[in-house]
């Protein structure tokens, strides 16, 4: 019998189809609760996912919250007939999640926006396509707080009023009961949601690290040396888990450190340093794959592919993925690539149109920005990589060719 364990790869894929209906104008029917450890991305999942389909996060820590915090404070309400009744005044942060028009919400990079400093300069001053509901620590809020919860996860719904149709809710918790202090729900709260217990492979987030920079070459080069490192040993107990230990959290926060200041300090000092965040049985671990990597004879050669894949990752993140770089710029940087370096850009783009089943807007400006810039050749080895099990390649080359873009491309297609 399968287990409800999803690697990041099947999640996006579902969220994306899902989130495909709500702005169609499906409303959710089931809500998303991600289970996992401490430092394995939860959070981070879901904000993602708003960056890149211009989504607005509204981030509820029920373990942080009140009740006043989620239903608001009880107030007098005089009609004009006089009769008096009591209300409850929604709070800024939940009434986000009831607009009635998403245009309330300003726009995307403006200083109401709660993801403003990581949105790609491209998307700032557009409006939002839809809403986030992120109720972060579900089962560290107290029983009243879940309680003031499950009717906006049953029934959309909060003291009478409906959420925006186009609002998405997830929630994310900690899995581990025997280590983490929680409060657990009962078993019609977790009947609401679409329960997931996100396992992304340790390749998953090395590839995520280095194609966004998030970790530095030395932890990658670690990491995929000895994988193990990426997580806590299992069957440790709350002492060793409450001191600094291997996680992807720490090791991404290691790496930010080391990257940022790793010449300000001799190699013991910055052993002690990386010990803070990763423990110091992993920091001289670290310690020394890095000297062997230094040491390494192959090393050099290595370092000048090392260049030419930042090369390409950082054209990939900057233009293809986060949509920072205009066409401009672009074409600018295409200009210094070499063919290998062409193909390896190919590979990317077929890596990451693969991920959608529908065509977005900026998914549709990429496309058809990639079918002016690149050479005919790696514009069809793109077009021939794309899965058409959905459509998305026939689509991809509709909506090309209904712009009036040259498809002399085609005479390369299979």
């Amino acid at each position: 019998m399968a287990d409800n364990k999803m690697s990041y790869k099947l999640l996006r894929k579902m969220v994306e189809s899902e989130l495909s209906q709500i702005l169609a104008g499906n409303e959710q029917r089931f809500s998303y609760l991600v289970e996992g450890p401490h430092g394995i991305g939860k959070s981070a999942f879901w904000k993602e996912i708003c960056l890149e389909f211009n989504g607005y996060f509204v981030d509820c820590r029920l373990g942080q919250r009140d009740l006043g915090d989620i239903i608001g404070m009880p107030t007098i309400v005089i009609d004009p007939d006089g009769t008096k009744h009591m209300v409850h005044v929604k709070p800024e942060l939940i009434r986000k999640m009831f607009v009635q028009n998403l245009d309330e919400l300003g726009t995307m990079g403006d200083r109401n926006d709660p993801l403003g400093k990581d949105r790609a300069d491209d998307r700032k001053g557009q409006k939002y396509d839809f809403i986030l509901a992120f109720l972060d620590e579900y089962n560290r809020g107290t029983k009243d707080v879940q309680q003031a919860v499950f009717e906006l996860v049953y029934d959309r719904r909060m003291n009478g009023d409906k959420v925006n149709a186009k609002v998405m809710i997830a929630a994310a918790c900690n899995d581990n009961l025997e280590v983490y202090t929680i409060t657990e729900g009962d078993p019609a709260f977790r009947s609401r949601f679409k329960t997931i217990k996100f396992t992304p492979t340790v390749e998953e987030w090395i590839n995520w690290g280095r194609k966004t920079g998030e970790l530095c070459e030395e932890v990658i080069y670690m990491i995929e040396s000895k994988k193990d490192l990426a997580d806590p040993p299992k069957g440790k107990d709350l002492d060793y888990l409450n001191q600094p230990h291997p996680n992807r959290r720490s090791w991404h926060e290691a790496s930010k450190f080391y990257d940022a200041f790793k010449s300000n300090f001799t190699e013991i000092e910055m052993r002690d340093i990386i010990s803070t965040f990763v423990g110091g049985e992993a920091a001289e671990i670290f310690r020394l794959m890095v000297g062997k990597m230094v040491k390494t004879p192959a090393s050099k050669g290595q370092a000048t592919a090392n260049v030419q894949d930042k090369k390409v990752e950082n054209f990939y993140n900057q233009f293809v993925r986060l949509h920072k770089w205009s066409p401009e710029v672009a074409k600018k940087e295409l200009g210094s690539f070499n063919p290998s370096e062409m193909q390896a850009l190919a590979d990317h783009c077929v890596t990451h149109f693969n991920m959608f089943n529908y065509m977005t807007g900026v998914t549709k400006d990429r496309v058809e920005s990639l079918s002016e810039l690149v050479p005919a050749e790696i514009f069809a080895k793109i077009w021939n990589g794309v899965n058409n099990a959905n459509g998305l390649r026939d689509k991809m080359i509709n909506h090309v060719t209904a712009k009036g873009r040259p498809d002399h491309f085609k005479k390369f297609a299979k």
